[in-house]
């Protein structure tokens, strides 16, 4: 049998099959799918009335809480004054707050003062009695006075449901004791549910869950509504159908329930289009399998021969810009789009190739650092120009024609060797790693490199950083324990008397910290006053008593450990790093020195230590601001570069998108699209992160800012069912980026969103303080763990799962481009960011 017939015969059976199997699925299915897309309309429709309710009753809520812990209200409830009356409880301020009643019960239960109030003729009405017997019947409501949380809920009265908000009257600092409790009360009544159906666009009825007369179909449903299924959907008539939802009151027993109704639009549509449907598919079988007949030869096998005759053109030439054509929409001109699609895809490695080379060589010359690749034999393939700088060679003298051996000093060759060995055939060598480098005039520097094995080859890349300037103070520090060891051997060959005075002398004008600690038990015999105003210990505290006895050294075990090990073997200790803690907590980095001597006839050992705390702090600055500046330049450098391909591709993935042919593919698109968009994004990042990067300075108010993003922040903060509090004080206007700033905001809430579980709250604060407007974000997480609190605001550096690292290090670039400050303080109750910006300083100014 021919491929004709074959294809005829395939393509009849396979349409009548589908045009049957389709007729079953919209009698079948698609009648009970629009039914079950009615029920979860109106189930939705109910949700938002209920939420809508709920939400009217935290209003209220949040209002009575508001009143009550206020020091007016405070002293109201003990003097009863008028002017309170007369300021606050005003007609004016039941229509405000939309109250029918407002009550004040001292720490007695006795009712001080009660107002009614009928918001829909405004005036003043008695207090139910119903509501007072209701609350010597059920004292829930004013039995929490010893509380500092309010209740609020739904009560059933004679005159009707009413929404009632109850909270202990304390300070407006929340502290207590409370004394008494207030109540808000708000009817709802008819003209209520009015409003409630028209800020939900919803048909709303409420009636009370034990009188379900008024409506008959509320009957059936409030059989099927509890506590296990608080809401229930059933239509009332063939053009109508109705939700309820069951309400319980403030003590958690069913009370009221909500009922709201719509037409069956979408069931009459869904009937409706399921007839057209399948008279639709009826008429385009006939239609379709008469023209398929007609022009499957020209269609189909024609083309299909036109196709393996271009293709297999292209295979003879060899030429990946040549394509197929095929006009039409089916399978065999999808089929040569992908021909073409994958003949550009090809075209487009070899073009990504090269791009990829420049983007390496861009990067491998720009980072900063000495960077060199070492190939077989050890021999260097390629260096970059700081290598060139350090070294001294150009790049034709060195690639390809020098090994790494001939830059090592003879002592560290055998040693670089057996490294090189490792690391290439086992992997098992040291990263980093120092040694001494000669460079072309013979001058001898000290090397700190790092080095990686390319993968899947054996050579290695390495990067080389001159530390020959920390070498040399360190030779100082060397020199200077030299001088204490001379010291303590002249001290021992002179006269007792005039070697303890000279000793005196010495020991305590010394600008380092010095501490003789007795062999035998390792107790301190003596210290300077240097040692004492940096470890913030009286000389009582700290003579006679062990350094663990003062947990000078907690958690540096290790550390210690290795320090004695090392004292015994050498008898001596030079230039070693050590960190100390203060009788503050505070930690003060310190390079030691220690020697053996003979005091008064006791083996002692005298300890000198340097304090390198600034050092080490301005230190780990210039490498943050070097990686900053370093991503900062690079991102300005490429963005733009990067930013136009993408805009391109986005933009034909869009157009692709919107053709009917590629339907099927459309979430491919969309996936392509957002991946895109997110890469778009942290290029974003990058170029905030660079240092030249404009600001646009306006005299402008920190709080207003703050007031602006706080629906956003709010919003955000319901979304992730966490709460919000601000506590702005008067501040000075200051020059701002409002850009910038809006985003350093943005940027540390979110983090502080992020680090918080559901329920907890996040704090804005603004204040002075010593001149200087701060901006304090505090969340209640669990804290930075000491061991990456040094690595906040590296860039790249992030503990989510799909995080950038780019947040922080955005927010420190901000910050300094408006020559402020930035830190944090965290425990493991929360953590809090200050940001401190100094008027005085401002980028204009400066």
């Amino acid at each position: 049998m021919t491929l004709r017939k074959k294809t005829i015969i395939i393509f009849g059976i396979t349409l009548i099959c589908l045009i049957i199997i389709l007729f079953i699925i919209s009698k079948c299915i698609l009648s009970a799918s629009f039914a079950n897309l009615e029920k979860q309309s109106i189930t939705v429709n109910v949700e938002r009335a209920r939420d809508a309710l709920l939400n009217n009753i935290d209003t209220l809520n949040r209002q009575a809480g508001d009143w009550a812990q206020w020091n007016d209200t405070y002293e109201f409830v003990n003097d009863l004054n008028e002017e309170y009356i007369k300021m606050n409880l005003t007609n004016n301020t039941f229509i405000a707050l939309k109250l029918n009643l407002i009550l004040y019960i001292n720490s007695s239960g006795r009712i001080v003062y009660g107002k009614g109030f009928d918001l829909e003729n405004e005036n003043e009405t008695p207090v139910p009695d119903s509501l007072v017997d209701h609350l010597n019947n059920y004292d829930f409501l004013f039995n929490n006075k010893n509380q500092k949380d309010g209740a609020a809920g739904i009560i059933l009265l004679p005159e009707g449901p009413m929404l009632i908000a109850s909270w202990p009257i304390l300070t407006s600092e929340r502290s207590g004791p409370a004394r008494g409790v207030l109540i808000m009360g708000r009817y709802l009544d008819s003209s209520e549910i009015n409003r409630l159906s028209e800020t939900a666009h919803l048909s709303l009825a409420v009636c009370q869950f034990n009188d379900v007369r008024i409506f008959p179909d509320i009957q059936t449903a409030s059989s099927f509504l509890s506590e296990e299924s608080p809401a229930f959907v059933q239509p009332v008539s063939p053009d109508s159908i109705a939700g309820y939802a069951l309400l319980n009151d403030i003590y958690g027993s069913p009370a009221l329930i909500l009922r709201t109704d719509m037409s069956r639009e979408i069931y009459k549509q869904g009937r409706t289009s399921m007839q057209y449907l399948i008279l639709s598919l009826l008429l385009i079988g006939l239609v379709f399998g008469v023209v398929t007949l007609l022009l499957l030869e020209k269609v189909v096998l024609c083309r299909l021969a036109r196709l393996s005759a271009n293709v297999l053109d292209i295979s003879t030439s060899g030429d990946l810009a040549c394509r197929v054509s095929m006009t039409g929409g089916d399978e065999l001109s999808t089929l040569a789009g992908q021909i073409n699609q994958m003949l550009s895809s090809l075209e487009r490695s070899q073009y990504k190739l090269q791009e990829s080379e420049d983007n390496y060589r861009t990067i491998f010359e720009n980072t900063g650092t000495a960077i060199l690749i070492i190939g077989e034999k050890k021999v260097i393939s390629l260096v970059n120009t700081e290598f060139e700088k350090l070294s001294g060679y150009t790049k034709e003298e060195v690639e390809n024609k020098k090994k790494i051996t001939d830059f090592v000093a003879k002592d560290d060759l055998d040693r670089i060797n057996d490294y090189y060995n490792r690391r290439v055939y086992k992997n098992i060598a040291p990263r980093n790693y120092e040694f001494q480098f000669f460079d072309k005039q013979e001058n001898i520097k000290d090397i700190y490199t790092t080095v990686a094995v390319i993968p899947r080859t054996n050579k290695i890349v390495v990067a080389l950083l001159d530390i020959t300037d920390r070498k040399r103070v360190e030779e100082r520090y060397r020199n200077l324990a030299k001088k204490l060891r001379n010291l303590a051997k002249r001290l021992r060959e002179v006269d007792l008397y005039q070697s303890e005075e000279r000793f005196q002398k010495i020991f305590h004008n010394s600008p380092d910290l010095i501490a003789i600690l007795r062999a035998e038990d390792n107790r301190f015999v003596e210290v300077n006053q240097r040692f004492l105003d940096v470890v913030e210990y009286s000389r009582e505290e700290v003579l006679g008593h062990k350094p663990e006895d003062l947990d000078f050294l907690s958690g540096q075990d290790n550390v210690i450990e290795s320090a004695i090990i090392e004292f015994k073997e050498k008898g001596e200790l030079q230039n070693f790093d050590l960190k100390v803690k203060t009788k503050s907590g505070k930690t003060v980095n310190l390079l030691l020195s220690a020697e053996r001597i003979n005091l008064n006839g006791e083996n002692c050992r005298i300890i000198m230590m340097k304090d390198i705390t600034k050092e080490k702090k301005m230190e780990a600055e210039m490498a943050r601001l070097d990686r900053l500046n370093l991503i900062g330049e690079m991102a300005a450098g490429i963005g733009h570069e990067v930013r136009n391909p993408m805009t391109t591709v986005r933009g034909f993935l869009q157009l692709l998108d919107r053709k009917i042919e590629y339907d099927k593919h459309k979430e491919y698109f969309n996936l392509m699209i957002s991946e895109l968009d997110r890469a778009n994004s942290i290029i974003t990042e990058f170029l905030s992160m660079a240092k030249d990067k404009p600001v646009d300075l306006k005299s402008q108010n920190l709080n207003q800012l703050l007031q602006t993003l706080f629906p956003l922040i709010q919003a955000d903060a319901m979304n992730s069912d966490k709460y919000i509090e601000m506590e702005l004080a008067e501040i000075p206007d200051l020059l701002l980026d409002e850009k910038e700033v809006r985003q350093l905001i943005l940027n540390l809430v979110h983090n502080g969103y992020q680090a918080m579980s559901n329920g907890k709250t996040l704090k804005i604060k603004t204040y002075t303080e010593d001149g200087e407007v701060v901006l304090a974000v505090e969340d209640q997480g669990c804290g930075i763990p000491n061991d990456i609190a040094d690595k906040i605001g590296t860039p790249f550096f992030t503990t989510k799962d799909h995080g950038t690292g780019l947040g922080l290090s955005v927010c420190y670039s901000i910050v300094a481009r408006h020559n402020a400050k930035i830190f944090f303080k965290t425990s493991s109750t929360g953590t809090t960011f200050f940001v401190r910006f100094d008027p005085a300083l401002s980028p204009l100014q400066k």
